[in-house]
Protein backbone atom coordinates (compact mmCIF):
# COMPACT_ATOMS: atom_id res chain seq x y z
CA UNK A 1 0.00 0.00 0.00
CA UNK A 2 0.93 3.70 -0.32
CA UNK A 3 -0.98 5.49 2.42
CA UNK A 4 -1.49 2.38 4.54
CA UNK A 5 1.23 -0.25 4.48
CA UNK A 6 0.35 -3.88 5.30
CA UNK A 7 2.60 -6.92 5.55
CA UNK A 8 1.58 -10.58 5.42
CA UNK A 9 4.13 -13.25 6.35
CA UNK A 10 3.35 -16.92 5.69
CA UNK A 11 5.80 -19.81 6.14
CA UNK A 12 6.21 -21.69 2.88
CA UNK A 13 5.74 -24.97 4.73
CA UNK A 14 2.19 -23.91 5.62
CA UNK A 15 1.01 -23.69 2.01
CA UNK A 16 -1.26 -26.63 1.19
CA UNK A 17 -2.93 -25.54 -2.07
CA UNK A 18 -1.39 -23.51 -4.87
CA UNK A 19 -3.59 -22.39 -7.77
CA UNK A 20 -2.83 -20.40 -10.92
CA UNK A 21 -4.90 -18.89 -13.71
CA UNK A 22 -3.79 -17.60 -17.09
CA UNK A 23 -6.40 -15.81 -19.16
CA UNK A 24 -5.76 -14.72 -22.72
CA UNK A 25 -4.33 -11.36 -21.65
CA UNK A 26 -2.10 -13.00 -19.04
CA UNK A 27 -0.81 -15.45 -21.66
CA UNK A 28 0.01 -12.56 -24.01
CA UNK A 29 1.85 -10.71 -21.24
CA UNK A 30 3.61 -13.89 -20.04
CA UNK A 31 2.30 -13.68 -16.48
CA UNK A 32 -0.04 -15.74 -14.33
CA UNK A 33 -2.33 -15.04 -11.41
CA UNK A 34 -1.43 -17.07 -8.34
CA UNK A 35 -3.40 -17.76 -5.18
CA UNK A 36 -2.43 -20.11 -2.36
CA UNK A 37 -4.14 -21.31 0.78
CA UNK A 38 -2.61 -22.07 4.15
CA UNK A 39 -3.59 -24.42 6.91
CA UNK A 40 -4.94 -21.52 8.95
CA UNK A 41 -7.50 -20.34 6.41
CA UNK A 42 -10.17 -21.88 4.18
CA UNK A 43 -9.76 -19.18 1.53
CA UNK A 44 -6.76 -17.80 -0.31
CA UNK A 45 -4.69 -15.42 1.77
CA UNK A 46 -2.34 -14.12 -0.89
CA UNK A 47 -2.91 -13.36 -4.56
CA UNK A 48 0.06 -12.58 -6.77
CA UNK A 49 0.72 -11.78 -10.41
CA UNK A 50 4.13 -13.16 -11.41
CA UNK A 51 5.98 -13.71 -14.63
CA UNK A 52 7.18 -17.21 -15.50
CA UNK A 53 10.67 -16.72 -14.03
CA UNK A 54 9.36 -15.56 -10.66
CA UNK A 55 6.74 -18.31 -10.70
CA UNK A 56 9.37 -21.02 -11.17
CA UNK A 57 11.49 -19.43 -8.44
CA UNK A 58 8.53 -19.52 -6.04
CA UNK A 59 7.92 -23.17 -6.91
CA UNK A 60 11.55 -24.05 -6.19
CA UNK A 61 11.41 -22.27 -2.82
CA UNK A 62 8.23 -24.08 -1.80
CA UNK A 63 9.57 -27.41 -3.04
CA UNK A 64 12.80 -26.90 -1.10
CA UNK A 65 10.82 -26.13 2.06
CA UNK A 66 8.55 -29.14 1.63
CA UNK A 67 11.31 -31.58 0.65
CA UNK A 68 14.53 -30.83 2.51
CA UNK A 69 17.55 -32.81 1.28
CA UNK A 70 17.97 -36.13 3.08
CA UNK A 71 21.32 -37.36 4.37
CA UNK A 72 20.02 -40.90 4.87
CA UNK A 73 21.83 -43.20 2.39
CA UNK A 74 18.88 -45.61 2.52
CA UNK A 75 16.87 -43.10 0.47
CA UNK A 76 19.14 -43.66 -2.52
CA UNK A 77 17.48 -45.33 -5.48
CA UNK A 78 13.88 -44.72 -4.43
CA UNK A 79 11.45 -42.43 -6.21
CA UNK A 80 12.51 -38.86 -5.63
CA UNK A 81 10.12 -35.90 -5.44
CA UNK A 82 11.35 -34.82 -8.85
CA UNK A 83 10.59 -38.16 -10.56
CA UNK A 84 7.32 -36.99 -11.99
CA UNK A 85 4.76 -38.87 -14.00
CA UNK A 86 2.18 -37.13 -16.21
CA UNK A 87 -1.18 -38.24 -17.56
CA UNK A 88 -2.75 -36.32 -20.45
CA UNK A 89 -6.51 -36.81 -20.64
CA UNK A 90 -8.07 -37.18 -24.08
CA UNK A 91 -10.61 -34.47 -24.87
CA UNK A 92 -12.97 -37.16 -26.19
CA UNK A 93 -12.83 -38.86 -22.79
CA UNK A 94 -13.63 -35.53 -21.10
CA UNK A 95 -16.75 -35.27 -23.27
CA UNK A 96 -17.81 -38.78 -22.24
CA UNK A 97 -17.19 -37.87 -18.61
CA UNK A 98 -19.34 -34.77 -19.05
CA UNK A 99 -22.19 -36.94 -20.32
CA UNK A 100 -21.94 -38.98 -17.13
CA UNK A 101 -22.35 -35.89 -14.97
CA UNK A 102 -25.57 -34.12 -14.07
CA UNK A 103 -25.77 -32.01 -17.20
CA UNK A 104 -29.31 -30.94 -16.24
CA UNK A 105 -27.45 -28.38 -14.15
CA UNK A 106 -26.77 -26.64 -17.43
CA UNK A 107 -30.52 -26.23 -17.92
CA UNK A 108 -30.85 -24.33 -14.64
CA UNK A 109 -27.94 -22.09 -15.65
CA UNK A 110 -29.56 -21.42 -19.02
CA UNK A 111 -32.95 -20.66 -17.45
CA UNK A 112 -31.32 -18.34 -14.93
CA UNK A 113 -29.53 -16.50 -17.73
CA UNK A 114 -32.77 -16.14 -19.70
CA UNK A 115 -34.57 -14.89 -16.59
CA UNK A 116 -31.85 -12.29 -16.04
CA UNK A 117 -32.10 -11.17 -19.67
CA UNK A 118 -35.87 -10.92 -19.36
CA UNK A 119 -35.57 -8.84 -16.20
CA UNK A 120 -33.13 -6.44 -17.87
CA UNK A 121 -35.32 -6.27 -20.92
CA UNK A 122 -38.38 -5.42 -18.88
CA UNK A 123 -36.51 -2.66 -17.09
CA UNK A 124 -35.67 -0.78 -20.30
CA UNK A 125 -38.29 -1.89 -22.78
CA UNK A 126 -41.52 -2.52 -20.93
CA UNK A 127 -43.68 -2.42 -24.04
CA UNK A 128 -41.46 -4.80 -25.97
CA UNK A 129 -41.22 -7.19 -23.04
CA UNK A 130 -45.01 -7.20 -22.66
CA UNK A 131 -45.41 -7.99 -26.34
CA UNK A 132 -42.91 -10.85 -26.15
CA UNK A 133 -44.52 -12.17 -22.97
CA UNK A 134 -48.02 -12.14 -24.44
CA UNK A 135 -46.78 -13.85 -27.61
CA UNK A 136 -45.04 -16.54 -25.58
CA UNK A 137 -48.17 -17.09 -23.51
CA UNK A 138 -50.33 -17.42 -26.61
CA UNK A 139 -47.85 -19.79 -28.25
CA UNK A 140 -47.64 -21.92 -25.11
CA UNK A 141 -51.41 -22.10 -24.92
CA UNK A 142 -51.54 -23.05 -28.59
CA UNK A 143 -49.07 -25.92 -28.38
CA UNK A 144 -50.81 -27.34 -25.31
CA UNK A 145 -54.12 -27.70 -27.15
CA UNK A 146 -55.11 -30.66 -29.26
CA UNK A 147 -54.11 -28.81 -32.46
CA UNK A 148 -50.49 -29.75 -31.87
CA UNK A 149 -49.70 -33.47 -31.68
CA UNK A 150 -48.00 -34.69 -28.54
CA UNK A 151 -45.22 -36.05 -30.70
CA UNK A 152 -44.41 -32.53 -31.86
CA UNK A 153 -44.37 -31.26 -28.27
CA UNK A 154 -42.01 -34.08 -27.34
CA UNK A 155 -39.80 -33.22 -30.33
CA UNK A 156 -39.64 -29.57 -29.24
CA UNK A 157 -38.71 -30.55 -25.70
CA UNK A 158 -36.09 -32.98 -27.02
CA UNK A 159 -34.61 -30.24 -29.23
CA UNK A 160 -34.41 -27.85 -26.26
CA UNK A 161 -32.77 -30.55 -24.17
CA UNK A 162 -30.28 -31.26 -26.95
CA UNK A 163 -29.36 -27.58 -27.15
CA UNK A 164 -28.82 -27.45 -23.39
CA UNK A 165 -26.73 -30.60 -23.57
CA UNK A 166 -24.54 -29.14 -26.31
CA UNK A 167 -24.06 -25.97 -24.25
CA UNK A 168 -23.07 -28.09 -21.26
CA UNK A 169 -20.55 -30.06 -23.33
CA UNK A 170 -19.16 -26.81 -24.73
CA UNK A 171 -18.69 -25.45 -21.22
CA UNK A 172 -16.86 -28.59 -20.12
CA UNK A 173 -14.71 -28.57 -23.26
CA UNK A 174 -13.73 -24.92 -22.79
CA UNK A 175 -12.94 -25.34 -19.10
CA UNK A 176 -11.16 -28.72 -19.02
CA UNK A 177 -9.53 -28.80 -22.47
CA UNK A 178 -6.18 -30.61 -22.59
CA UNK A 179 -6.21 -31.61 -18.92
CA UNK A 180 -2.87 -32.84 -17.63
CA UNK A 181 -2.36 -34.56 -14.28
CA UNK A 182 1.17 -34.61 -12.87
CA UNK A 183 2.14 -36.53 -9.75
CA UNK A 184 5.20 -37.68 -7.89
CA UNK A 185 5.91 -38.92 -4.37
CA UNK A 186 4.82 -35.68 -2.73
CA UNK A 187 2.70 -33.62 -5.11
CA UNK A 188 -0.42 -33.84 -7.26
CA UNK A 189 -1.17 -31.10 -9.78
CA UNK A 190 -3.75 -30.46 -12.49
CA UNK A 191 -3.55 -28.12 -15.48
CA UNK A 192 -6.54 -27.51 -17.75
CA UNK A 193 -8.41 -24.95 -19.87
CA UNK A 194 -8.69 -23.79 -23.48
CA UNK A 195 -8.78 -19.99 -23.47
CA UNK A 196 -7.91 -19.64 -19.79
CA UNK A 197 -5.40 -22.12 -18.39
CA UNK A 198 -5.79 -23.01 -14.73
CA UNK A 199 -3.76 -25.21 -12.44
CA UNK A 200 -4.06 -26.64 -8.95
CA UNK A 201 -1.19 -28.04 -6.89
CA UNK A 202 -1.66 -30.18 -3.78
CA UNK A 203 0.90 -31.64 -1.43
CA UNK A 204 0.01 -35.16 -0.28
CA UNK A 205 0.96 -34.45 3.32
CA UNK A 206 -1.31 -31.37 3.44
Amino acid sequence: GIIRRETTTIPLSRIHTLRTRQGILYQILGVRGIAFDTLASKTEEVELILDETDWQTLLRLIDKEENPPSDDPSDAGILTPHSKSSIRFKNSDLMLDALCQNHLKGASILLGFLALCYERLSDFYDDAAETISSYAAEYTEYITTSHVPHVMIAAILAAVYLIVLLLWLGKVFMRYFDMILTHDRTLLSFCYGLLSRSSCRFAFNK
